[in-house]
């Protein structure tokens, strides 16, 4: 005989949370990160398939699609004082092609700003002079210096020079004009990025388990990990490679089991929390969150019972004062399938790539701090479960047309308990034969929508 156990998970309404936009999107383009652009009201939208959008955070509209030139490619750099942006690679490649000039454009209108091409000592002018390529370019300094390499070729690249320079766009000086040793632990570099004050330049190398920080104002390399030498350089190294500023001083990083937060730049542990020990959960990418008010939205994965490779994936709002879950959205989504999330605004909003409601193409926008909501402890207002059946509460809602459907975890409608005038008290719907896995029952009224999600494990 089969055994059918079901259960329940949490009966919301529609009016848990306040949607403060929504934006429609195409399907294909799955939504990989939203970056706060510094100073500015916009955010940077990029997508799986290499768009890139300008949209403000206040109503999620568009501003601009920033483009890239011929030949441009890599990593996408925003300048900290939030007006431009310029593509630039990470690795000297010379299979790549040339690309000796940088143009820095206009972040709201793609206008070109400032067209830049290096001349260090001339070299271009000599007779075997093949090629120059721009690497790990930073605009510094309120957008008045550049930060980067050039990387010289000669005949048939068997002479190469590279150099480390910062030049002054207002005075069209050099300010520093250092060699890069080639072959050394930083000839490539797998990334490059700037402290969120421009006081430090991140390098973490290709060739080596190392990482520096450049002192943009003493012009100086200050500081140095190095992975190989123990466990805890290590964790340093991994954050900076993987982890996320916060405020300044403060890099997390985060995934499996622990979440680690460092102070920068000294890089000392200030904050390791093992969830999985403490409380049977995996992260997934927590570095990408704000910390607020001393608590962060940080991506779950907790295993389904019974099935070790098998997980729910949510997300919680934690607060690290008093190791609690302020809320979970658990209780809150249609699906619990994979979602990207994103706290924005000093965490006063957070945008879901697929609302609660799990819509391909819809992205929304919800407020940060009304997840919490008076449902959260009333779980069974409308339905319960007994068994293999689901009662439905009714008594409220007679004399209404409801539409009564059961869906599986990809949104696709599977049955119809109901559909037709309530007339009376109570329901009790039989469970249909299921596959094991994730599914929600979705009341329509005239007025609101109900949700129930359960679980069918066999």
């Amino acid at each position: 005989m089969k055994h059918l156990i079901i259960l329940m998970l949490f009966c919301i309404t529609s009016a848990f949370s306040q949607k403060l936009w929504e934006i429609e999107v195409n399907p294909d383009d799955m939504l990989r990160d939203v970056t706060e652009i510094a100073n500015s009201d916009l955010l940077l939208f990029t997508y799986n398939t290499g768009k890139l959008e300008i949209r403000r955070i206040e109503d999620g509209s568009f501003v601009n699609q920033l483009i890239s030139k011929t030949n441009e490619s890599g990593d996408l750099r925003i300048s900290n004082s939030g007006k431009y942006y310029y593509k630039q690679y990470y690795n000297y490649n010379a299979s790549i092609p040339d690309n000796d000039t940088i143009e820095i454009k206009d972040i709201r209108n793609n206008e070109v700003y400032l067209k830049f091409s290096p001349s260090i000592n001339n070299l271009e002018l000599e007779n075997d002079f093949k090629n120059k390529k721009i690497f790990n370019c930073f605009l510094i300094e309120n957008d008045t210096k550049i930060l980067s390499r050039v990387y010289y070729t000669f005949g048939d690249g068997q002479k190469v020079y590279g150099y480390f320079f910062i030049y002054n766009i207002v005075t069209k000086e050099y300010e520093k004009i250092e060699d890069v040793v080639l072959g050394g632990d930083y000839s490539a570099i797998s990334k490059s990025y700037l402290s969120p004050d421009d006081k430090y330049m991140i390098e973490v190398s290709a060739v080596k388990s190392k990482a520096r920080l450049f002192n943009t104002l003493t012009k100086e390399y200050e500081f140095e990990f190095d992975g190989s030498e123990s466990d805890e350089e290590s964790y340093k190294l991994g954050a900076l490679q993987n982890g996320s500023f916060q405020f300044n001083n403060f890099i997390n990083i985060g995934s499996g089991s622990e979440y680690i937060l460092f102070s920068f730049p000294q890089l000392n542990i200030e904050e390791k929390i093992n969830f999985f020990s403490k409380y049977g959960l995996f992260l997934s990418q927590p570095g990408r969150n704000s910390i607020c008010n001393n608590s962060s939205i940080l991506r779950i994965f907790e295993r389904l019972p019974n099935q070790p490779t098998k997980y729910y994936k949510y997300f919680v709002n934690y607060d690290f004062s008093s190791r609690e879950f302020i809320y979970s959205s658990k209780e809150y989504q249609n699906n619990l399938d994979y979602c990207e999330i994103f706290s924005i605004d000093n965490c006063q909003k957070i945008i879901i790539d697929r609302d609660f409601d799990y819509r391909p193409g819809i992205i929304a926008c919800y407020d940060y701090n009304t997840l919490d909501v008076e449902s959260y402890n009333n779980k069974s207002v409308h339905f319960y479960n007994s068994d293999n059946t689901i009662t439905f509460n009714s008594q409220e809602f007679i004399g209404q047309i409801a539409n009564i459907g059961i869906y599986n975890s990809s949104g696709s409608k599977i049955g119809t308990l109901h559909n037709g005038i309530i007339n009376q008290e109570n329901y009790n719907f039989q469970i249909p034969d299921l596959p094991s896995g994730a599914y929600y029952l979705q009341c329509q009224l005239p007025n609101q929508n109900l949700h129930f999600n359960f679980m069918v494990v066999r």
